[in-house]
Order: C-alpha cells, then sequence, then structure tokens
C-alpha cells in the first residue's frame, strides 16, 4: 500500500514538472559569447598559428623612408586605403590593420606610399568588403556587440579632439568583440548604409 502511494506521487510529481515545462515553453537561445566578427582580411589572419609579421609586409609591399611602426598605402588599384600597425608590446608583430575608402594617415603623421607590390582584394574571409551594405555585414556576422557613433580617432596624425568632432569614416560603427578574454576587434564603418572602413585589430 506505502509503495502504491509513493509511485502515484512520483508520477503526479512528473507531471506537475512537464505541465511547468510546457507552459514556460522551450528555452530561449544562448546569448553568443564568443568573438563573431572576421578574423582574416585580404588573407592576413588574427587569432591563427601565424603571426602577421612587420618585416614580411614591409619587405613585400615597401614603406616610406620615414615609416616605423605604422605603414600606410594606397591601393589604386582597389580605389583604397590601408594601414598596418604594429605595438610596443609585441615587437615586430601587425597588431591592427585599418582599410577605408578614404585616407587614414595625415600627411602629418606618415607619408602614405603605392604599395611595391600587388595586395589581395581587400575583403574579409567571408566575403564582407568595401562598398557592401550595412545589411550584408549583419547577416553575414550576426548582430554587432556594439553599435557606436563613428569618430576620426583611426585617422592618424588628426589631434584627439577634433577627431572626437569627426566623422571621416562614417556616422555609425558595428564593433564585433568578444565577452570571454579573447582579444581580437573587428568594426565597421558605415556611411550612407554602406562599408566605408574596416579594422581588424587585435589590440588589448
Amino acid at each position: 500500500m506505502r509503495e502504491t502511494v509513493l509511485l502515484r506521487a512520483f508520477v503526479l510529481g512528473l507531471f506537475g514538472l512537464s505541465t511547468i515545462t510546457a507552459l514556460a515553453g522551450p528555452p530561449g537561445p544562448t546569448p553568443q559569447q564568443g568573438y563573431a566578427g572576421p578574423r582574416c582580411i585580404a588573407g592576413f589572419c588574427f587569432g591563427g598559428p601565424k603571426r602577421i609579421l612587420e618585416g614580411e609586409i614591409v619587405s613585400r609591399y615597401g614603406k616610406s623612408e620615414t615609416s616605423s611602426g605604422v605603414y600606410c598605402y594606397h591601393v589604386q588599384d582597389q580605389g583604397l586605403f590601408v594601414r598596418f600597425e604594429t605595438d610596443h608590446a609585441a615587437a615586430g608583430e601587425i597588431i591592427e590593420i585599418f582599410v577605408s575608402t578614404k585616407r587614414n594617415c595625415l600627411a602629418s603623421f606618415s607619408e602614405t606610399v603605392p604599395p611595391k607590390a600587388r595586395f589581395p582584394r581587400f575583403e574579409t574571409a567571408e566575403g564582407v568588403r568595401l562598398g557592401d551594405s550595412e545589411g550584408k555585414v549583419v547577416a553575414t556576422y550576426g548582430p554587432p556587440t556594439l553599435v557606436e557613433r563613428g569618430t576620426g580617432l583611426e585617422l592618424r596624425g588628426l589631434q584627439h579632439e577634433k577627431a572626437l568632432k569627426s566623422e571621416p569614416f562614417g556616422k555609425k560603427v558595428l564593433i564585433y568583440s568578444a565577452r570571454d578574454d579573447e582579444l581580437l576587434t573587428s568594426a565597421f564603418y558605415i556611411n550612407d548604409g554602406k562599408v566605408a572602413a574596416i579594422l581588424l585589430s587585435a589590440n588589448e
């Protein structure tokens, strides 16, 4: 008799739990914690086993006579400008790439030179490049981690106060970063609904 009562209680408990679960509905999607943005552009990749070395960039593509640690190029055959930057904490390693439709190094900061060799096409491994729509970026990488107002902080040589008040690359920036300890960050500058600049950075 006691066993029968316990069995009924157990069955009723299961029934009640299943009812609560059904009313609550299926669990929602788990927010993405990892980095969802691009890791590569034009074949230059961050976060993998192969580092992007400063010496290899300079040897293959050249540099201005005064450049050191920051290398600015006008890629005329693709109609864009690209900048490679190193970090003092990671000597000899490129930690940031910035591609834009407009010049991103003022002459007072560094000379912008044509590369002595052809660069690969500047598009991400997923096929996003300058001129693509904001919608394509979101369709490719999902909702951004942050959406911020554009500034001129990526225009090297521009005074900080002026940079904060200017929008040379676009009024909106879609930022992708990780909520964990991964350092990789990417940003898409949007101007009139189109990608006007792309940043990939492994900087802290």
